[in-house]
């Protein structure tokens, strides 16, 4: 079982490396998670590649910071993503959904932590796979990682270019542009000068 994770050198830190270190040791399949890391460079990647080893051990391989065709080639061979947390990954969701991947986001109380549950929701992924606790999000790693049956019908029927087709062009993006317009109205009217905003 393959797993990705994309995201930027940020985004991994040792409660997500530990939660990802756990998933690995009670899974039913053996795993291999792949840090797919943006700014995995120079000195940086050494650091990054350390870290993964000493939470992870054999189980986790850190890639370099690669251009993005190779790094989609990459990530359309792997099973199934999981995505950092608590910082929000709308990239990397973007990413492991075109290549037609499903996988499992964490949400909190800060801004930053509900971007990707907001995500999921517009792809029409199931709330189980949207975890409030890391307790639910090992649950439901382990739940797509050890059911291939259920993982692979819904990346049949959730992901790909499709899917983010939709997520990005469905909708009424216009919408900012208008509130824009009526409060610069608002404001004209009332007699507020260009420089009051």
């Amino acid at each position: 079982m393959k797993i990705a994770v994309a995201g930027t050198t940020i985004k991994l830190n040792p409660g997500f490396l530990q939660t990802c270190a756990d998933i690995a040791n009670q899974a039913s399949v053996p795993v291999k998670f792949n840090f797919l890391v943006g700014q995995a460079t120079g000195i940086t990647f050494p650091q990054v590649r350390n870290l993964v080893h000493r939470l992870i051990g054999d189980k986790g391989v850190v890639h370099k910071h690669q251009n993005y065709e190779n790094y989609m080639k990459v990530i359309s061979g792997y099973d199934v993503f999981l995505n950092p947390f608590p910082f929000g990954n709308m990239n990397g969701i973007v990413d492991t959904v075109w290549a037609r991947l499903v996988g499992v986001c964490k949400t909190n109380r800060e801004v930053h932590e509900h971007i990707d549950k907001d995500m999921f929701r517009r792809l029409g992924f199931p709330e189980w796979m949207i975890a409030k606790t890391t307790e639910e999000y090992k649950e439901s790693a382990l739940r797509l990682i050890n059911d291939s049956k259920e993982r692979n019908e819904l990346a049949r029927k959730l992901a790909g270019k499709k899917a983010i087709e939709r997520l990005i062009f469905k909708g009424l993006p216009e919408i900012l542009g208008e509130r824009i317009q009526a409060l610069w109205q608002e404001r004209v009217e009332a007699g507020q000068a260009v420089g009051a905003l």
